[in-house]
């Protein structure tokens, strides 16, 4: 879990639109508590473009139109 890869040193990264609960309330509440222990709680499109660096990624383009044509 995030928190377990806090615990070893990492530094974890949860898109908070990549998670489900049955209540929002408790992804609410889930994704304060992973914050509070330092866990940043970021979205999908972040993580995707974190990870790719920059539009000299050969993956860049591809990802880009897929991350635009998700709804939201």
């Amino acid at each position: 879990t995030a928190r377990d890869l806090m615990g070893r040193g990492f530094h974890a990264h949860v898109p908070f639109d990549a998670v489900a609960s049955r209540d929002p309330a408790c992804k609410a509440t889930a994704l304060a508590a992973l914050a509070s222990h330092g866990v940043t709680v970021t979205t999908t499109e972040t993580a995707v473009f974190d990870l790719l660096g920059d539009a000299r990624n050969l993956h860049f383009r591809p990802l880009s139109k897929l991350v635009r044509d998700l709804p939201g």
